[in-house]
């Protein structure tokens, strides 16, 4: 079994990276991190070479690609700015855009394994957890994601630091359990 982590996250010890680390130490197999603030992958440029090719032109996504054409767990994990994702993990997995044209503009989708996933939030309230959750549902189908668990969210850090938040605690043990099926 393979799993891929995503942290969205810009700080290296943040809330997001905390529950990523949580969850890592309770998975089974291979455990593949990328941390989208100290990737050199660029965003999506438009270029429209995958609406031609099963692959992006640009070489900085070919390794992440075929982390996820092969894994079979995605998590990602993000604090919410803004009512979003963070930006730079948007610009990061703007790159997917190779598996939409795939399947809507050159009618063959992708061939990857189904796999299971799951989004973790970190934010200290005041936000809306349905559009980043949204996002990153769409994103996590094209690469594959069939099974999702429930959301996972620690919405008060600025008084309720990850390492005290119980019940966000709880769901990261049962997404391992879940993830290790």
């Amino acid at each position: 079994m393979k799993t891929l982590l995503i942290s969205g996250s810009p700080r290296k010890n943040g809330e997001s990276d905390y529950f990523l680390k949580e969850l890592e130490g309770k998975l089974k197999g291979e455990i593949i991190r990328y941390d989208a603030y100290k990737s050199e992958i660029k965003g999506c440029v438009d270029c429209r070479y995958c609406w031609t090719h099963d692959r992006c032109a640009f070489p900085d996504f070919k390794e992440l690609d075929d982390v996820i054409r092969e894994v079979d767990n995605i998590v990602i994990a993000s604090p919410i700015y803004f009512s979003e994702v963070t930006g730079r993990l948007l610009d990061f997995l703007s790159k997917c855009q190779v598996y939409w044209s795939n399947k809507y503009i050159r009618k063959s989708p992708i061939e990857m394994t189904e796999k299971k996933g799951a989004l973790i939030l970190a934010y200290a309230g005041h936000c809306e957890e349905e559009k980043p959750y949204s996002t990153m549902k769409i994103l996590m189908n094209m690469m594959g994601v069939k099974e999702y668990f429930p959301l996972i969210t620690t919405p008060d850090t600025d008084n309720v630091p990850a390492s005290e938040d119980k019940e966000a605690l709880k769901k990261i043990e049962e997404l391992a359990e879940f993830l290790n099926r």
